[in-house]
């Protein structure tokens, strides 16, 4: 894997080990109710964009208003 891809704050654990390894690493524990992985990253990206808004934004894709 490519050094700087493995040392994003995003990208790195979720090419490791998608993104219940992403969960991990920052002690997440998304909101019950997805439907399959893609769901649950999108919740797990939701809520780290307070915790790293320089990559994850713009806000409103994640129904955040500005």
């Amino acid at each position: 894997m490519n050094t700087m891809l493995a040392r994003h704050p995003i990208c790195g654990p979720l090419t490791k080990g998608g993104s219940a390894l992403l969960a991990r690493q920052y002690d997440l524990e998304p909101e019950a109710g997805y439907v399959d992985e893609c769901r649950f990253c999108y919740l797990v990206r939701r809520a780290l964009t307070d915790r790293l808004p320089e990559y994850l934004g713009p806000r409103q894709v994640y129904g955040f208003e500005e």
